[in-house]
């Protein structure tokens, strides 16, 4: 029997700022009379982080609703409150104990996820992290019933029914196949690909629908943690996308800085600062890092483009204790005493390009051949025979290390 209770509690009160915090001013809404009942969508859950399977299984829902008759007209991310994650995270094991993203960081994200999406229905509440968590009391978050109940009161005299959508474990653990627990409030359950549907209705307001496309159905953000957690840049973006994978993974200053705490529980590293703190103590370091700052952009900009150097940036990218043999003089070095200087004062481009080389590189199966010229290839050996004698070392240098000598 399901059993859910419900806090009502502080729920009035919280009720009054539902207009405010559930968008439904962005839902579409037709224009003149439809013979299809509209129809809004609502997933809650940790969502730390959120990642594209979030995304997939709202639009899948929306497919099986179609073609029942209903008009989706908006489908909500309702990312749980920091106290319900902080709680959840701490029943988990070892280091993912400590990954309890807040609320604005998955907020953000979920906020891209839907830009990039490309369905204009995708989006994202912060009704539950927000008012819902204050209205909770003492136990601190509100449970996904209560969650349908303020999407359902906000949504009063539109005509809309809600729909909550989980997945089938979620429904399994639940007994959300006798639907949620509110009455008017139905449910879509996305089976993982592995699983089988054998009715697109399980009875009521009850629809399966079929398994997220691609490999969506598979992703979670337990995996999403690991590959952070791992700096694998490349399963990030494919779970997320490249512009959120850079954002977790390669932040700028900016977003360090609002997300500090964030990136101090992912294990994130500071991006290196933009400028130099004080005059670098070498003449070469000095050039070395003005050369980085004006012509590693067009450089990265060419690796992004082609996905493959084409041009002569070698000596700024891989800096040794040597200046380059070909290199526009006065040439560029760095040394033992310098490098820790340079690790403070590089522009942020230099990391960004180090980080692109490898990730083309591993596309090519740790092959230099058509991503490097080969006669930059000895540099990079020697670029990290050099580094990996330089102490305190950031994570993301010793991670470019690491992928740069498996390459041949």
């Amino acid at each position: 029997v399901l059993q859910h209770q419900y806090i009502n509690q502080n729920m009035a009160t919280a009720a009054q700022s539902t207009t405010n915090t559930w968008p439904i001013a962005s839902l579409h809404f037709p224009s003149g009379p439809s013979p299809q009942l509209p129809a809004v969508l609502l997933s809650t859950g940790a969502m730390n982080p959120p990642h594209a399977g979030h995304a997939s299984m709202l639009i899948s829902a929306a497919k099986i609703l179609s073609s029942n008759g209903y008009n989706v007209v908006g489908s909500f991310l309702s990312p749980s409150g920091d106290k319900y994650v902080q709680g959840k995270m701490r029943r988990g094991r070892g280091q993912d104990q400590k990954i309890a993203l807040s609320k604005e960081m998955r907020w953000e994200i979920a906020r891209r996820i839907s830009a990039e999406s490309g369905d204009p229905n995708l989006l994202v509440s912060e009704w539950e992290a927000k008012a819902g968590e204050a209205a909770a009391g003492s136990r601190g978050w509100l449970d996904f019933p209560d969650v349908c109940k303020s999407l359902k009161g906000a949504l009063e005299g539109t005509g809309a029914k809600v729909f909550y959508v989980c997945g089938k474990d979620h429904a399994d653990r639940c007994g959300l196949w006798r639907g949620v627990g509110v009455e008017g409030v139905g449910v879509v359950v996305v089976p993982r690909a592995s699983g089988r549907r054998t009715s697109s209705r399980a009875g009521g307001d009850v629809f399966v629908a079929e398994a997220a496309a691609g490999g969506a159905s598979g992703y979670s953000s337990t995996r999403v943690r690991e590959a952070i957690r791992a700096k694998d840049h490349k399963a990030t973006a494919r779970m997320l996308s490249p512009s959120l994978a850079n954002l977790l993974l390669r932040p700028t200053e900016e977003q360090y800085s609002e997300y500090s705490a964030d990136y101090a529980k992912l294990g994130v590293s500071p991006p290196l600062a933009s400028a130099p703190p004080s005059s670098p103590s070498s003449p070469r370091l000095s050039l070395l890092i003005s050369r980085q700052a004006s012509k590693l952009p067009a450089a990265l900009s060419e690796l992004q483009r082609r996905g493959r150097k084409t041009s002569h940036w070698a000596w700024w990218a891989w800096p040794t204790e040597k200046e380059g043999m070909s290199e526009p003089q006065p040439g560029t070095a760095v040394t033992r005493s310098t490098a820790g200087e340079l690790l403070l004062s590089a522009p942020q481009v230099w990391r960004e390009v180090l980080e692109k080389v490898c990730e083309l590189v591993e596309e090519n199966g740790y092959e230099y051949g058509g991503v490097i010229p080969q006669i930059d290839v000895p540099r990079i050996g020697y670029f990290v025979a050099f580094w990996e004698t330089v102490p305190d070392k950031p994570a993301w240098l010793v991670a470019v290390l690491k992928t740069l000598k498996k390459c041949k």
